[in-house]
């Protein structure tokens, strides 16, 4: 696959819009796997289905021109099922030929028939910090058809939606046998995001009329964190938190105003201390050295005296 081109980008930016505010805590990638499928519902054709917590360009339009071109597939990379996403064409009166790609998201997809667009709003609650997303694919592209996969993180921030993460690429090439992908990750602010979005196409939107036997199948998604992902948030009293994953060490960088005592420890989710230090600081570097730890999540907390300097969310991947 090659990296997003210019054009592919400002898709992404379109396609990525997250509107919403959602709850604060962090959620991997929901059903990834594509394993439980759900109806989906009212609009819909009839017995169609969609994956859990994501949606689709699946649809009847004017009640009488069904379009399902996301579907459900046995043909998996692991596990039971996949999701396959076709083209389907129809003429409707009053609109004329509307194509339809596959799509899958997790946002809400609003579809526009006279533009012969969509985009997507919402997102999934999520505030982890990966370096790419991963997954399985098979292609069948027609006539130099071109599939998309993009992934944005934002954050909600003075009555506005900062889009801090995003990634993207395409490809044109057949796979027919199941293949690795990888989406690396561009972050744009040192923010800790609260919602992630997701999508994949089968086809690019322009020309879908020449397209119309493409397929895809997609299976297994997830984030890779490359070693150690540390929860990014903004700089509290001149400390700045790192991670080195080729090293597996934290790197603090503090900038105190005086000499200050300093307490660092690292916690796991059961509540006990795995490595400590103290030091007075003024100015300079610091290492804790994690590589003996086994993967997992943990807590960082640092502290002077009675008041906490700063608490975040370390977490170790191999």
């Amino acid at each position: 696959m090659k990296k997003s081109s210019l054009f592919l980008k400002s898709l992404l930016f379109s396609l990525l819009g997250i509107i919403c505010i959602f709850p604060g805590y962090t959620q991997e990638i929901p059903n990834p796997g594509f394993e439980t499928w759900i109806n989906e519902g009212s609009g819909a054709p009839a017995g169609a289905q969609r994956p859990a917590n994501w949606y689709t360009l699946n649809q009847t339009i004017l009640f009488l021109f069904p379009f399902t071109t996301t579907t459900k597939n046995t043909d998996a990379h692991t596990g039971s099922f996949s999701a396959e996403l076709s083209m389907m064409t129809k003429t409707v009166p009053g609109v004329g030929t509307v194509t339809m790609p596959g799509m899958l998201s997790t946002a809400k997809v609003t579809l526009d028939l006279v533009g012969q667009s969509f985009s997507a709003t919402g997102g999934w609650p999520f505030t982890g910090t990966p370096s790419k997303l991963t997954g399985y694919y098979k292609y069948q592209p027609d006539n130099g058809d071109s599939c998309l996969i993009g992934v944005a993180l934002s954050r909600w921030h003075d009555g506005s939606r900062d889009t801090l993460a995003i990634g993207g690429i395409a490809s044109t090439t057949v796979q027919s046998d199941w293949t690795l992908f990888e989406v690396p990750i561009e972050y744009l602010m040192t923010e800790t995001p609260d919602t992630m979005n997701i999508v994949i196409l089968n086809s690019v939107p322009a020309l879908p009329s020449t397209h119309l036997n493409t397929k895809m199948w997609v299976d297994d998604l997830a984030f890779d964190y490359s070693g150690v992902g540390v929860e990014m948030k903004p700089v509290k009293n001149n400390l700045a938190v790192y991670a080195d994953g080729n090293t597996k060490k934290l790197i603090l960088d503090c900038k105190f105003e005086k000499a200050t005592p300093c307490s660092f420890r690292l916690y796991n989710l059961k509540g006990n201390c795995v490595s400590e230090f103290e030091k007075t600081i003024l100015t300079g570097t610091e290492y804790i050295d994690i590589s003996q730890l086994p993967y997992g999540v943990y807590i960082l907390k640092v502290t002077s005296g009675n008041q906490v300097l700063d608490t975040r969310k370390i977490s170790i991947h191999s």
